[in-house]
């Protein structure tokens, strides 16, 4: 169900892309939920995958596949990055697409700043996995010893002769190794990749409009939501007249459901969803919704009961975590000719995506 969507209008009618490829870019989000039993086909023919994130075909075409969601954070670029840097790619033959919904890439979630710190230690091992399985294949079809070889570019180096092997030309050979679970792993000194300004690679499908959004999923049979929730956190539906939303054209049904508190999890309030045929309908349905709400206990919260809160709670002890304890701060401050004092205050602030937040969920009778 989407909270809202809008991409036509009564007698005119405006796709999306037209409209995102003329007005600039956005939010990028592709999920794909599998159906219970059904496991996805990643590779091909004489492909390389030895890892879930990391493909390598016989032409030199090397797929990484991102886990997590590019809201803007540039995430769709930076973790395949850890991973061909490890590889000692060529980044000009990566591709990089969105992984599917599968235990295989751990938690899925994009959250709290944490992708590319959560997925640095084990893309960089998928990674170095897969070239030191690469070496191994060229080494044994040279026999040489590994310890002569190299890698740079997609390319397995023997020292000693100058003689080179693509990964392409490998792909087979390495895909019958078996995969080390404690590959050695670059120095940073020595990193090609990482660390360099590199274009974003989500960004040319944004300015042409050919990017995928979550609002430009369409399934068979699909109905369309807009969700009127209360203005207050944790409020309730104390009760709501659906007669109006019912006769707009296309609307199917009205439903009152509970809420979740964001962060607790535990039902926190109710909402009302209006059902429709299409976004427009469900959007106009909700217009006509008439909602009376119970606020709860968060009716008369102010700005400045928020900040007296936020204050009394930093000011309390053991509010703090120390994280380090260098030096003697308290005595330096003493000894100090001069010293600042100041306090810094943030408003609550949500992320401003481009699109409504929306989301897409394959209902069946028993799942």
């Amino acid at each position: 169900m989407a909270d809202t969507a809008g991409v036509s209008s009564k007698g005119t009618t405006v796709s999306r892309r037209t409209f995102i490829a003329a007005g600039g870019t956005g939010l990028l989000i592709a999920f794909y939920l599998p159906r219970r039993g059904e496991a996805p086909d990643w590779s091909g023919a004489g492909s390389f995958q030895p890892n879930a994130w990391l493909q390598i075909d016989e032409d030199g075409s090397i797929t990484v596949w991102s886990g997590k969601s590019e809201m803007g954070q540039g995430i769709r670029t930076a973790l395949p990055m850890i991973v061909a840097e490890e590889l000692d790619a060529d980044w000009s033959q990566v591709r990089v697409l969105q992984a599917l919904a599968d235990e295989k890439y751990g938690n899925q979630r994009t959250t709290g700043s944490a992708s590319v710190r959560r997925g640095w230690s084990p893309l960089r091992t998928a990674g170095a996995a897969a070239r030191t399985m690469l070496v191994m294949a060229a080494a044994q079809s040279w026999g040489v010893q590994e310890a002569e070889c190299r890698t740079e570019n997609s390319q397995v180096i023997h020292r000693p002769t100058g003689r080179t092997a693509t990964y392409g030309s490998l792909a087979t050979a390495a895909s019958q190794l078996p995969v080390p679970q404690n590959p050695p792993l670059k120095n940073h000194e020595d990193y090609r990749i990482i660390g360099r300004p590199t274009p974003r690679v989500d960004t040319p499908s944004k300015v042409d409009g050919s990017a995928q959004f979550g609002l430009d999923v369409r399934v068979p049979e699909m109905r369309f939501a807009a969700v009127a929730r209360c203005p207050v956190l944790g409020g309730s539906v104390k009760s709501y007249d659906d007669r109006k939303a019912l006769v707009v054209e296309g609307v199917t049904d009205v439903v009152q459901f509970d809420v979740q508190h964001p962060f607790t999890g535990a039902l926190s309030g109710s909402a009302v969803a209006v059902i429709a045929d299409s976004t427009w309908a469900a959007m106009e349905g909700r217009k006509a919704l008439q909602v009376e709400w119970d606020h709860g206990s968060l009716a008369d919260l102010s700005n400045e009961q928020v900040d007296r809160i936020f204050r009394e709670a930093g000011s309390a002890p053991g509010s703090g975590q120390e994280k380090r304890n260098d030096g003697d701060a308290e005595q330096a401050l003493v000894r100090a000719a001069k010293t600042v004092a100041a306090n810094y205050e943030a408003p609550y602030l949500a992320h401003a995506c481009m699109e409504p937040m929306n989301c897409t969920a394959d209902v069946r009778r028993d799942r």
